[in-house]
């Protein structure tokens, strides 16, 4: 398989790329590898993207360097069973960490001021 034009638009689009790693996730070999190696591609040149690794199940040593390279380099969120299942848990925190931030665009304050000017 082959990472589509649309999937590289996608990441290019995109501000973060969840990459969720497992030995199933080697074993599906270059599709997924691919685009981890396009997100990381990204996130160095224009860094627009940021690449988050989330370790569902370890994985034993890996001999593919882009997987090497991206845990060694990125935070690896790892769930951890039964543990990781609360949503006040380290896990869901550390996610929530690394994921954007949502901005509030311009217009969206103009248009509170407008409204809030309006009911005076």
């Amino acid at each position: 398989a082959v990472v589509t034009d649309e999937t590289l638009s996608f990441i290019q689009k995109s501000r973060r790329l969840l990459v969720v790693l497992s030995p199933n996730y080697v074993l599906q070999g270059t599709q997924a590898l691919l685009e981890l190696k396009a997100g990381l591609e990204n996130m160095a040149s224009q860094g627009s993207i940021r690449v988050i690794l989330v370790q569902y199940k370890a994985i034993k040593k890996s001999k593919v360097k882009e997987l090497k390279r991206a845990k060694t380099a990125l935070t690896v969120i790892k769930w951890k069973g039964e543990k990781s299942k609360y949503p006040r848990g380290r896990f869901w925190k550390q996610l929530q960490v690394e994921m954007p931030v949502k901005k509030k665009t311009r217009r969206a304050s103009i248009n509170e001021q407008e409204l809030s000017n309006s009911s005076l």
